[in-house]
């Protein structure tokens, strides 16, 4: 196929086609009902966008409405950029940030003069607050000098930042549509949406509103998503806080009335990029309409209009994923910043409230064997629950007695059904029961004779059995159930240490030892016999699920906790509400096995998130290369916490080395030694010369740890709380107001 453009003729397949001609039809943009936002999707670096709609796309001048070149485009649509050199990394210093611009100007005025450096001011509207940047250079090692010698002139809080530039800013837009016709154009802004009512497709998204690509003045190409406020956070609440893990309504309207606050304060974040803010967590997540859900569209609706504000102005309402049971005070994560409502509070239910979250259930009290072997304790409580071994055996007696052959060919007949096979005929046998013996009846109950003759060698079976593999296997063996043995061994449903020593195929079986195996082949080939649902009380005998059932609990109750390494057999269990167990029912319909699914973690209100609390250790050498980025102090020797704020968030903290020491505050902390958290301590192991070898930081949380704890907002409204409650607990002293009677909240900020 030959490509040409689109004002010229196509040549393919030898026929000469007559390339659609230059539209000049208008078409205007529909309109975006008010409120708008801008949001700018993708990080400005690509230089190429490709569109699709279904029943067609429409893309015309921004400022006329005319098609530049088709009237419509069918299927996938690129919009390049050409020219504008290549987009590059510089790095700078930032020197300081200041809540007066005059302020900052006059120290950037100051330095530029003394260091003969570009010095320059960059306004941060999300945080309103005027940051002082020096330098422009290629190198991080030069910007780190930098660093250091402003840090030599008084300035502590110097650290090295990294930007993007873009060479020129004289690019052009180039269309492609599907069939790789192209047309490049003069005007530097297009507006794209669909011909019909459907959504625009932006690099496999589907978003609402309009789309516009141009280029800014750094010679970038920008995607931007104009689109009603009320749609765009349908597209940024289940991204936030998806309604599948977190499926409580008060939370997600917390979390609506929080972004859609987020949104309006700080509508022009980006406005000399030409949008309101980005739709990445630099800002807040937005996944546009393919994010949308029926349960936090429900939560936008209800909420609708609803911001959070404090003595009239909107409120800066930061929200962090999970706070480890305590947030922080702002001033303490971000210095610049001293909002009276931001302050560290519980995140724990008070005490009177602790007895509704967590409750207690009493099991069987006599698996104190089990519990010597909790990897095969529940497959054998899995065994006694569907009635293939009997309870009153699951004792130490019991289990450490040579197997008898009735007792064997009693729990094969009862675990075939379950594994979807026809039982054994029994045999009239006396005595106990070989290992041989016990692999061979397995072999024929699974049907395995093929896999045994077909892909498993016998020079392998004389391996795994501890006999020379040249030799072939002698007529005992054979005879035996070696073979059988063998290969139950290398497929791992028969323990290695069941085929240590001589003649081990005519060992007699104890019934731990069947149990053992029964177990692994019940765990690998029988359905699971339990089924999920979550705990919302439990009392007199039974326990009620979130999804309205009453089940009462069996005499003989197994249960097993969670733990890291898998679940224990257990006398007493604690659980909290919410909390995801699996259970068995008998005959009578009651609960004889239960088994939470994961570790007790806290009954702090965010204990639902897996990274409630963490552990991570890092080499002192790969620390001091990591912090070395930003920070000049020479080889790194050891960290000290300086401050810690009414959370116990590590506030500030010196990083010595052997050229000095450099301090780090606030949010700093957790960028330079990326970390989950700031809320952590720190231990420490030496080498034999005495200096530090590794620094191990335990934590909790997973975020900054201001404002709104996103999963305890989802465990308060676990225990009844509603989302006015939740916003009140972590924004203190604020108000809730409707944007539809404060319309001077929703001054525009940004211009396209």
């Amino acid at each position: 196929m030959v490509r040409g453009r689109a004002t010229g003729w196509l040549q393919a397949a030898g026929v000469l086609l007559l390339a659609v001609s230059q539209s000049m039809a208008g078409f205007p943009p529909p309109a975006v009902a008010a409120p708008a936002m801008r949001i700018g999707l993708g990080s400005g670096e690509d230089r190429l966008v490709v569109l699709e709609a279904a029943g067609g796309l429409r893309l015309v001048d921004a400022a006329t409405g005319n098609a530049p070149w088709k009237d419509l485009f069918q299927g996938p649509t690129r919009v390049v950029l050409l020219g504008a050199g290549e987009v590059r990394t510089i790095f700078r210093v930032q020197v300081g940030t200041f809540t007066s611009e005059e302020v900052a100007e006059t120290l950037a005025a100051r330095l530029g003069r003394e260091l003969h450096e570009q010095t320059d001011v960059h306004h941060d509207s999300q945080r309103r607050l005027y940051r002082v940047r020096v330098g422009t250079l290629d190198q991080r090692t030069a910007a780190a000098a930098l660093a250091s010698r402003l840090v030599a002139m008084g300035y502590a809080d110097a650290w090295v930042a990294r930007e993007t530039v873009g060479y020129s800013d004289d690019g052009r837009l180039r269309i492609v549509d599907q069939n790789y016709l192209e047309q490049t154009l003069e005007l530097r802004r297009l507006v794209a949406f669909p011909a019909g009512r459907g959504l625009v497709k932006v690099n496999q998204r589907h978003y609402r509103g309009i789309i516009e690509i141009f280029i800014d003045d750094g010679g970038r190409l920008r995607v931007v998503n104009v689109v009603n406020l009320e749609d765009y956070l349908k597209g940024v609440v289940p991204d936030e806080m998806g309604p599948g893990v977190y499926p409580e309504p008060e939370a997600l309207m917390a979390q609506a009335v929080a972004a859609r606050t987020y949104a309006v304060r700080n509508r022009g974040q980006y406005a000399d990029n030409g949008f309101d803010i980005c739709d990445s967590p630099r800002c807040q997540v937005y996944g546009g309409a393919d994010s949308e859900h029926s349960m936090s569209d429900q939560a936008v609706a209800g909420t609708r209009g609803m911001v959070v504000t404090s003595e009239g102005e909107l409120a800066n309402t930061l929200f962090t994923s999970t706070c480890g049971g305590h947030t922080e005070d702002v001033e303490n994560v971000f210095p610049e910043d001293s909002e009276p409502y931001l302050k560290g509070v519980v995140c724990t239910p008070e005490r009177d409230e602790r007895r509704q979250v967590v409750s207690y259930l009493d099991g069987r009290h006599d698996l104190a064997y089990l519990s010597r072997a909790p990897d095969l304790a529940r497959g054998i409580a899995r065994l006694v629950v569907q009635g293939v071994v009997e309870s009153a055996f699951i004792t130490a007696e019991g289990m450490d007695q040579a197997l008898g052959a009735e007792r064997w060919q009693d729990w094969l007949q009862r675990l075939a059904p379950h594994l979807g096979r026809e039982p054994l005929p029994r045999k009239d046998l006396s005595g106990g029961v070989r290992r041989g013996r016990m692999a061979r009846d397995l072999v024929d109950l699974m049907g395995w004779q093929e896999r045994l003759e077909r892909l498993f060698q016998m020079a392998d079976a004389a391996v795994v059995l501890g006999l020379a593999p040249g030799d072939p296997l002698p007529r005992k063996v054979r005879e035996g159930g070696g073979p059988q043995l063998a290969l139950l061994t290398r497929d791992s449903l028969i323990p290695f240490t069941m085929v240590v020593g001589p003649a081990v195929w005519s060992d007699e079986v104890r019934a731990v030892e069947a149990l053992t195996v029964l177990a692994r082949l019940a765990e690998r080939y029988v359905d699971e016999p339990v089924t999920r649902l979550r705990v919302a009380t439990t009392s007199g005998g039974k326990l009620e699920s979130e999804e309205g059932e009453s089940l009462e609990l069996a005499e003989d109750l197994f249960l097993f906790g969670a733990t890291e390494r898998g679940p224990v057999p257990v006398g007493r269990l604690a659980l909290t509400r919410h909390e995801p167990v699996l259970v068995h029912l008998n005959s009578a319909g009651r609960i004889d096995y239960l088994e939470a699914t994961r570790p007790f973690r806290s009954l702090s209100d965010d204990r639902f998130s897996t990274r409630h609390h963490w552990e991570t250790s890092i080499s002192r050498k790969d620390l001091s290369r990591k912090l070395g980025r930003g920070l000049d102090f020479g080889d790194l020797l050891d960290l000290e916490v300086v401050r810690r704020g009414v959370s116990g968030r590590v506030a500030e903290m010196k990083v010595m080395g052997s050229k000095g020491t450099a301090t780090l505050r606030g949010f700093d902390i957790r960028v330079a030694l990326g970390l989950m958290e700031t809320l952590f301590t720190v231990d420490r192991q030496h080498g034999p010369d005495g200096r530090v070898r590794t620094f191990t930081f335990a934590g909790k949380g997973w975020g900054h740890g201001v404002g709104l704890c996103q999963v305890g907002a989802f465990g308060m409204a676990v225990r009844g709380l509603n989302h006015r409650e939740i916003l009140h607990h972590y924004y203190t002293g604020v108000d809730l107001v409707l944007l539809a009677e404060h319309p001077e909240l929703l001054a525009a900020k940004a211009e396209p």
